[in-house]
């Protein structure tokens, strides 16, 4: 009775303060349950299911991870409440020896506060008593992870037991999905397994882009899931050659994802994230002493920076870039251009600018590069934005037009002058039904030529 008073007299004091999700009102919960758990088990502390709820109560935290490192031997670590647990499960094992779900428990137990060893014994124990297929997957990237660690302990970096409990675990999932990619990639990288590790980024790449090409619903396929994924695997394959400085094998995955790249009705190629890093990364690669080839280095930064309203890659790696080819070329337009839009970027919020930035960084670069005798679109284009945020209309529309006049095919010309125009109330409704449908072909992108991609693919070496 004592308990109970104790406990409603906190519940309502809590209740008075805390909102729902409160961390005070979850963790006086969970006082309560252990509360009322502990009473019972000294009631009855060999019932099994009471056993099980205490177990499972204090072991669910523990989740083996790629980056935590196994207790090896550091049974003096375990705490009193701990050696409790322990004791608890190994007398629920002895009660149910066919119950898997108990040696995993223990497995992790033995990963925490035992030895790593121990922890793969109960996990393929677990294994050889469940035929359960989501409880195999779970215990399969487990006992990857445990090898991996034991390697790593002991300085062994043999990672055969790894790699083959992860593909264990992938081969057990959806065969249109590997959940554990990364986690192989890392092996493979680490025990230098260069040609799986090839083999495998294309295996990822095509993996995805067959189920991009299979679905006939998107819409714009820069931004789906499958597409961009295909890409990311390609630029992170690249990456690993380019830091081992394998650059014609990195340069040829580049130059595949950069021509993959969706297009539009007018066949111009539609900003994505994962392309403008591909065409950074290549700058990169032919400034590389190796290589040095300034011209396409040059080429491939003012690419990476796009067009004024896409996106902004590593800010300070993006900036240190462009100085460095400003230091050699300080009177190259298209490089002058690329630098303010790099500072239209930062300066751009959502339907806000940062009118410092743009006056003072931005203004005298757009104006250099004018001076150079530029005839570049995106001139106007950043100016008509400008003028258009801080209500200077008839600028706004100057500009704007300019901007469609040196290039109509382009989308952010185009859709910058609709913006313009919403603030002309005398603009009759037809104009901007025939812009609205030009901006529609613009903007969706042309189905890419899968079947082909894939074949490039399979075919790099």
């Amino acid at each position: 009775m004592k308990y109970i008073l104790s406990y409603l007299y906190l519940f309502c004091i809590t209740l008075c303060h805390a909102q729902p999700g409160d961390p005070e009102m979850l963790r006086l919960a969970e006082n309560r349950r252990k509360l009322e758990l502990k009473q019972k088990l000294e009631k009855d502390p060999h019932n099994p299911s009471l056993l099980y709820e205490k177990v499972y109560q204090d072991l669910r935290t523990l989740n083996i991870e790629i980056y935590r490192s196994v207790n090896n031997d550091n049974e003096t670590l375990v705490s009193a409440e701990m050696s409790e647990t322990a004791a608890q499960l190994d007398e629920l094992i002895a009660l149910q020896p066919n119950n898997a779900q108990l040696y995993f428990l223990r497995g992790n137990f033995h990963f925490f506060y035992s030895n790593a060893n121990k922890t793969v014994e109960d996990f393929e124990k677990a294994l050889q008593l469940s035929t359960d297929n989501s409880f195999r997957i779970n215990v399969f990237h487990k006992l990857s992870l445990c090898h991996y660690h034991i390697d790593i302990d002991n300085e062994q970096f043999d990672m055969d037991k790894s790699l083959a409990y992860i593909d264990s675990a992938n081969l057990a999932s959806d065969a249109s999905k590997e959940p554990f990619a990364r986690d192989k990639i890392y092996f493979l990288q680490l025990a230098k397994k260069e040609a799986e590790l090839h083999n495998y980024y294309k295996s990822l790449a095509i993996l995805n882009l067959e189920a991009c090409r299979d679905d006939n619903n998107i819409k714009r396929y820069r931004f789906d899931d499958n597409f961009l994924q295909a890409l990311s695997y390609l630029h992170e394959a690249a990456i690993y050659y380019s830091r081992n400085k394998n650059f014609e094998t990195a340069i040829k995955i580049l130059k595949i994802c950069i021509d993959a790249a969706p297009k539009n009705k007018a066949d111009q190629a539609m900003p994505n994230n994962v392309i403008l890093q591909c065409k950074h990364l290549l700058s990169k690669i032919y400034r590389e002493p190796a290589i040095d080839d300034y011209d396409k280095a040059l080429e491939y930064i003012i690419q990476a920076v796009d067009e004024p309203q896409s996106w902004l890659l590593d800010e300070q790696e993006l900036l240190k870039d462009l100085d460095f080819f400003l230091q050699k070329s300080s009177d190259n337009p298209e490089l002058l251009i690329a630098k303010a839009i790099y500072y239209f970027k930062i300066g751009w919020q959502g339907s806000r600018t940062r009118e410092d930035i743009l006056s003072e960084q931005m203004d005298p670069l757009l104006e250099k590069a004018h001076n150079r005798g530029s005839q570049s679109y995106k001139i106007p284009l950043m100016l008509a934005n400008r003028n258009r945020v801080y209500k200077h209309l008839d600028q706004a529309l100057m500009y704007a037009k300019e901007a469609v006049e040196k290039n109509p095919d382009n989308y952010h010309c185009q859709s910058e002058l609709y913006e313009v125009l919403r603030n002309f109330p005398e603009t009759e409704e037809s104009v901007f039904r025939e812009m609205r449908k030009r901006n529609e072909e613009l903007f969706y992108d042309l189905k890419p030529d899968f079947e082909q991609l894939i074949e490039l693919i399979k075919n790099l070496n």
